[in-house]
């Protein structure tokens, strides 16, 4: 399984037993399809191109992420990330658990 497709299939559950995760598991399919397509067809490709070819090439390449940054979906992601508990992290020492790795299959 790849792409989009393996994302909504290994989401957190969190994410899979949420609102959203039910939505994005509905949304997710027939973006997959369309992002497809238009690598499929050359639409992408040709994208990637004319963009990369435009003399303001720097100045359009900061656009799109830009629009994404200021979204309004990831604005509110940045607030709640910003309310989670800080905490420094922990020491790791010989005697900790669960952190060793296998020691054989």
């Amino acid at each position: 399984m790849l792409g989009l497709p393996a994302v909504a299939s290994s989401a957190a559950a969190t994410l899979r037993n949420s609102r959203l995760g039910n939505v994005f598991m509905e949304f997710a399919p027939g973006l997959a399809k369309e992002l497809y397509r238009c690598v499929k067809n050359g639409q992408e490709c040709a994208h990637v191109l004319k963009a990369c070819g435009a003399r303001n090439y720097q100045v359009q390449l900061q656009k799109e992420p830009a629009q994404i940054h200021n979204s309004e979906m990831w604005r509110a992601g940045a607030a709640v990330r910003a309310l989670r508990r800080k905490e420094p992290a922990r020491t790791i020492a010989k005697d900790t658990k669960g952190v060793g790795g296998r020691q054989s299959n």
